[in-house]
């Protein structure tokens, strides 16, 4: 079950990470793992039926049967979890009117956008300006790419490659890292029938995308 793996991995996070980051990065980690639980805890039955009713492809969920994402709600949740980091960076948060239609699990997906607009609210300018959108894509057909661009002070070719390798820490010197997160960001996107990657130049800041099914309506 999500819950029980989810808090194992808490536990080892824990054994396995005191003394080596002791950063806002690992309490950023350990929140979101946290909020995991506190969902899947929420979970009524019908809702733990669909989630356990999923078949499986190899890794990937087939999702073809998945309920089309309200992105719009979503994202307002993951906005509100994040209010007072917002505030507290007098960060300017830039959303687009209309969300493209895709399919997904919103509680999964509100985790992703909160790994990503954290970031850029860490790495970002003074202050930050974080931008999220989303597009369906020509090329691979049937997919929607959502994204979140900051105005930081961008990445190497070399940090961009280490990004989604778990411990993995950029900026060490800021002592907050995105350290784990993007690897379970990149794992459940995957599990999701997507992608992630990061686009950046140094001095243009970065944008950090993933990608999910589009809807039958978006067609």
């Amino acid at each position: 079950m999500i819950t029980s793996q989810t808090a194992l991995f808490l536990e080892y996070y824990r054994k396995h990470t005191i003394g080596v980051t002791g950063t806002k990065g690992k309490s950023t980690t350990v929140s979101m793992i946290h909020h995991i639980l506190n969902k899947a805890g929420k979970l009524d039955e019908r809702e733990r039926a669909v989630m356990n009713a999923h078949p499986v492809e190899g890794a990937r969920l087939i999702i073809t049967e998945e309920p089309e994402l309200d992105m719009a709600a979503v994202v307002v949740e993951a906005l509100d979890r994040l209010a007072d980091m917002i505030a507290g960076h007098q960060a300017e948060i830039i959303t687009p009117e209309v969300w493209p239609a895709a399919l997904g699990y919103g509680p999964w997906v509100e985790e992703i956008w909160v790994n990503y607009v954290s970031n850029g609210l860490k790495y970002g300018g003074q202050p930050p300006q974080v931008e999220m959108g989303g597009k369906l894509l020509n090329e691979p057909a049937g997919q929607v790419r959502f994204w979140v661009r900051d105005n930081g002070a961008g990445l190497s070719p070399d940090d961009q490659a280490r990004l989604f390798i778990p411990f993995t820490q950029i900026h060490q010197a800021r002592a907050e890292g995105h350290g784990l997160g993007l690897s379970i960001v990149q794992r459940i996107v995957e599990k999701l029938g997507g992608q992630v990657g990061v686009e950046s130049e140094a001095g243009q800041g970065s944008v950090f995308f993933f990608t999910l099914p589009q809807s039958k309506t978006s067609s």
